[in-house]
């Protein structure tokens, strides 16, 4: 896939969210180290939890992802895919003045320009778009 941004620049923002990261883990540092501060370390076992574990990151994790993708969008990302196009348009156009009307041709131009066209649509495969027009002294669209 080509990914391409329309506004590459705003991606920049993403250096604020990777400060954001640097500053959520150095205040996680300074936090352990203000916890060693307790007059009586017998306390801390009291007081606070022997490892608070990975769950109590999760909720500043899924923000500062959260924040990554919004940037992400903002930069207006773009995939351009070529699709084949397999749709073919056919105008069939019918004279329907009165000189279809003879009947030089059995039994006349405008009943052989009809059972030309009922053939015609007919062999038409179902993937190509069909239109029929008529015209004598202007055109009028049939389908």
């Amino acid at each position: 896939m080509d990914w391409k941004f329309l506004d590459a620049q705003r991606l920049w923002w993403l250096v604020a969210v990777a400060a954001l990261v640097v500053g959520y883990i150095a205040v996680q540092f300074r936090r352990r180290r203000s916890a060693v501060r307790f007059s009586n370390v017998n306390l801390i076992d009291k007081i606070a939890p022997k490892s608070p574990g990975w769950k109590r990151h999760l909720v500043a994790a899924l923000h500062l992802c959260a924040l990554a993708v919004l940037v992400t969008a903002y930069a207006r990302p773009q995939n351009e895919q070529r699709v084949p196009r397999e749709r073919t348009t056919i105008i069939l156009a019918i004279d329907t003045s009165l000189s279809m009307y003879a009947t030089d041709v059995d039994p006349s131009r405008i009943e052989s320009a009809k059972s030309a066209a009922v053939d015609f649509v007919e062999s038409v495969p179902a993937n190509l778009q069909l239109g029929v027009v008529s015209f004598n002294g202007s055109t009028s669209l049939l389908v």
